[in-house]
């Protein structure tokens, strides 16, 4: 899992990838680019990463 912006993105990469394979999905991968305004720290954008991918698995 890559995520966009590279800047914190190692962080936000794992959550992600933690979601995907807590949902039985993780031999899947994929790219997430985050947007935001200001500068959210590494633990911000990891929890923003942990959201997206879950609401993106519900709309499957």
């Amino acid at each position: 899992m890559t995520v966009t912006p590279t800047a914190g993105g190692g962080a936000a990469g794992a959550a992600a990838s933690r979601v995907l394979t807590g949902a039985g999905l993780g031999h899947l991968g994929g790219h997430l680019e985050l947007r935001s305004f200001g500068s959210p720290g590494p633990s911000a954008r990891a929890r923003a990463a942990e959201h997206a991918v879950r609401a993106a698995l519900r709309t499957v």
